[in-house]
């Protein structure tokens, strides 16, 4: 009874008659060596099958042709080749299986080029003062803030005493006189008070400067002047108020250095 296929086969060991020698070239006898020979090719062929070789199956052939027709429904070599090298997509991943279902599908741009965006500081947007809430503002040049509160602070005083207004209380306004340019002959009577304001644009140099308002050639107020060496216009302004009697004198604005452009001055005559 066959071993196989629960164990491999295990033949007894065989010998050769007393006195004989293998001789292959005698075809009408059969040696030792001719089992040995047979036995080893089915010991071969069952090492190489492996126990139970049908399986589940009803014979050997029946598991054999399965396993073909299993075969048959499987990709091959270059079914796989094809599939591994394809870089389309094979698979229909979205972008939020990779977690971009947020991201839109538009050119970003280079870093490079946006960190050059970012260092722009030419107005890239062309932004209008509108959007800024500024539309009301003239593009002039503002009077530094050490300039402003230099010329402000003489100007301080308590109540209606700024303009030395004290002791108005009955009077009348007489006339009011809008003149420009640096020079303008003042006429006064007796017990006449005048308030004199002026204004104007300074042009200069890094040079420090002043800007004077003199009345009969006496100075009745200053303000300094400096800003850097261009072409822009520094706004001032200069006042004073008194009762200079009976008399015609010249009111004068003049400035140190550089020049004066604009000059409005502003007479009140109180009497």
């Amino acid at each position: 009874m066959a071993n196989y296929p629960n164990t491999l086969y295990a033949p007894r060991t065989k010998a050769n008659k007393s006195g004989k020698e293998y001789d292959p070239a005698k075809t009408t006898v059969i040696f030792k060596e001719d089992f040995d020979s047979l036995e080893n090719e089915i010991k071969a062929i069952e090492t190489e099958v492996g126990f139970l070789p049908k399986g589940t199956k009803a014979d050997v052939k029946t598991r054999l042709d399965d396993v073909d027709s299993a075969i048959a429904t499987k990709a091959t070599q270059a079914d796989l080749n094809a599939h591994t090298g394809n870089t389309n997509n094979p698979h229909t991943v979205t972008k939020a299986q990779v977690s971009l279902s947020d991201v839109d599908n538009i050119q970003q741009a280079a870093k490079i080029d946006f960190d050059t965006h970012v260092a722009n500081q030419s107005n890239p947007h062309v932004v209008t003062k509108t959007q800024v809430g500024l539309s009301d503002v003239d593009n002039t040049q503002q009077a530094p803030l050490t300039s402003f509160n230099d010329h402000s602070g003489r100007h301080e005083a308590a109540g209606a005493d700024v303009l030395n207004l004290t002791g108005l209380t009955g009077k009348s306004l007489l006339e009011v006189i809008v003149a420009t340019g640096t020079t303008y002959a003042l006429t006064t009577v007796a017990n006449q008070k005048v308030i004199v304001l002026v204004k104007g644009d300074w042009t200069g140099s890094a040079s420090a400067g002043t800007v004077k308002l003199n009345y009969n050639a006496v100075q009745k107020d200053v303000v300094g002047v400096k800003q850097a060496a261009t072409a822009d216009k520094l706004p001032f302004y200069l006042q004073y108020s008194e009762t200079p009697g009976a008399a015609t004198y010249n009111i004068t604005v003049v400035a140190s250095v550089g020049t004066l452009a604009n000059v409005v001055m502003i007479i009140i005559k109180i009497t």
